[in-house]
């Protein structure tokens, strides 16, 4: 009798030290969880398109990478979840590829609390070159952390 007690408390005392220990813990949820933390990026992807018409519209219409050279283009990026500007300016960046020479350099108001950005420029905005036929990467920075990245392409119409 005094040997089935102890061999239960030995049992039961496992039981508790395997879980608190973690030995006996589901880390299939633990691994999904980091999973996911991994998979979010921490350079939002830029998309470019048609700025719409309608304010209420959240997205761009017509979305695609390439653009003729008299065409007005806008861009769009959200920050990663949780994430604001947390900052009154963005510096944008405009580069030529291959090479990355760059060709247009310049800031933005936004509101800190802003979590993403819907941005229209055109062919009469004064870029030096920028509208040639190419392709080009666009960098949004926040001081000298880059926050979104994309690239496209100034086609002939």
């Amino acid at each position: 009798m005094l040997k089935k007690s102890l061999i239960s408390v030995l049992l039961l005392m496992l039981v508790v030290l395997g879980t608190g220990c973690g030995l006996l813990a589901d880390e299939s949820k633990t691994d999904r969880k980091e999973t996911k933390e991994k998979k979010e990026p921490k350079v939002a992807k830029i998309t470019f398109g048609d700025y719409p018409s309608d304010d209420d519209v959240k997205g761009l219409l017509r979305t695609r990478s390439h653009f003729g050279n008299e065409e007005d283009i806008a861009l769009k990026f959200d920050l990663p979840k949780g994430q604001t500007f947390d900052t009154k300016y963005i510096k944008a960046k405009v580069l030529k590829e291959p090479g990355d020479k760059l060709i247009e350099e310049f800031t933005n108001d936004v509101d800190p609390s802003w979590d993403g950005l819907k941005w229209e420029f055109t062919s009469n905005d004064d870029f030096n070159g920028f509208y040639d036929l190419g392709k080009y990467k666009i960098q949004i920075f926040r001081g000298e952390e880059l926050l979104a990245e994309g690239k496209l392409e100034i086609v002939d119409q």
